[in-house]
């Protein structure tokens, strides 16, 4: 499998400048930082022992910062590579400031690209965030002996399905893993049907994250621009989205016309077209990243602005959680819940189905079948606030008590990085 693999990318080798630019032009990679894809560094190895994080995205980048900062703290001999795929990420890194962490995209999967990295890097151990497992730079990884963890490993039975087409590599792929921490006990199973020799514990990174920040003055600007106003969050949205659920929203502005629906793009770089299209449909939007105020008479608000989604959980009373009413599986409830909102998530959880079980047994969560289910439960806690607050209060003592994945980890690498720290 691993030659049919490596043959692929030997033969789409010349179309990959071409995949690159194409990237470039719809504003998914950083010119300044394009070599980067090719395993060239952008910076030099620091001395001392370094190690290598890797995490696809934001929602992984974000569960694995809090962890990161203790490493450094606890030990002041590390430096951290951290490597994410998505120009999203990397602005959220660089905007931590963190001393001794250094952020690098990740190299495409081509095994020349993948050596140059390692060479250049040869980190003295590498730590796997959840599930994106690139085959030539794992097997690279093993072949050098760098140890490798798994954390926070999750699988949805999709991807499950499309491994067990090669069986034999996802079990090389997993063996080459010195410690497994899945985040659930569902993910746990999924993985040792894949092979994974065993799993060393169950925890969610995902607990352990703080509130996510908030601009006091932001937010004081953007309450009172609210007043009394009822508000709607929808968060983290995703394409063809937007305009389903606002459409479903649209009989609850005939019971409540000065509510106020806030949306807020998975990317942020679609809040141009949004607003386009919402203005172009009659309604009135005021667009955040246009410095556009908000006015008694805006309708729908496009949050199109990076690192604010901590400032709009706080200040809307209801919050309905993207990704979920198309099939990309949902969000991180967690982010809403550290912050006692009333959460409503559509029928597609399935990459958090474990978290939206454990909350909807707890009455922490209002999970609808529809879109067209949605005006009635967004209507129901905008007109009882003491109901939106007590689910709010429910989700929160759910996401503050199951804390401690963070140490689990860290007792497993401190043995490993204390010893490489005095090689």
């Amino acid at each position: 499998m691993m030659f049919f693999y490596r043959l692929c990318w030997s033969m789409l080798a010349l179309f990959i400048p071409l995949y690159l630019r194409v990237r470039l032009r719809k504003g998914k990679e950083d010119r300044e930082r394009l070599h980067e894809r090719y395993g060239l560094a952008s910076a030099a190895r620091p001395g001392g022992t370094l190690i290598w994080i890797h995490a696809a995205s934001v929602g992984e980048t974000q569960s694995v910062l809090p962890l990161i900062e203790r490493m450094l703290r606890d030990m002041p001999w590390l430096f951290v590579l951290l490597t994410t795929g998505t120009r999203t990420s990397a602005q959220m890194v660089a905007s931590k400031k963190i001393s001794r962490l250094i952020h690098q995209y990740i190299p495409l999967d081509r095994r020349k690209y993948v050596a140059r990295f390692l060479h250049h890097w040869h980190p003295d151990c590498a730590l796997w965030v959840e599930s994106e497992f690139w085959p030539e730079m794992l097997i690279q990884t093993h072949t050098a002996r760098i140890p490798s963890l798994l954390i926070n490993a999750r699988i949805s039975e999709r991807s499950v399905r499309r491994w067990q087409r090669a069986p034999l590599l996802a079990k090389r792929l997993l063996a080459g893993f010195s410690t497994i921490v899945a985040s659930s006990d569902e993910d746990a199973a999924r993985l040792m049907l894949l092979g994974a020799p065993y799993i060393s514990q169950v925890a969610n990174l995902k607990y352990d994250a703080p509130a996510l920040p908030c601009d006091a003055s932001s937010l004081g600007y953007f309450t009172s621009g609210l007043g009394d106003r009822p508000s709607i969050l929808i968060a983290s949205t995703h394409k063809g989205e937007e305009e389903l659920l606002i459409d479903a929203l649209a009989p609850l502005y005939q019971s409540a016309p000065n509510v106020l629906t806030v949306i807020v793009p998975r990317h942020a770089e679609r809040g141009e077209w949004l607003t386009a299209h919402f203005r172009n449909a009659g309604w009135q939007v005021a667009q955040r990243s246009g410095a556009e105020s908000l006015a008694p008479t805006t309708q729908i608000y496009i949050a199109d602005t990076m690192g604010e989604l901590g400032l709009f959980f706080r200040a809307c009373g209801v919050v309905v959680m993207g990704g979920s009413f198309i099939p990309q599986g949902g969000h991180n409830l967690l982010e809403p819940a550290r912050l006692k909102c009333a959460i409503i998530t559509g029928p597609f959880m399935h990459n958090f189905h474990e978290m939206t079980a454990h909350m909807l047994a707890h009455e922490a969560l209002w999970q609808v079948a529809s879109a067209a289910e949605l005006a009635e439960a967004c209507f129901h806690l905008l007109s009882d606030p003491a109901h939106a607050g007590a689910m709010g209060k429910k989700a929160w003592q759910l996401a503050t008590k199951s804390q401690g994945a963070g140490e689990l980890v860290l007792q497993v690498l401190k043995p490993i990085l204390e010893k490489k720290s005095y090689a």
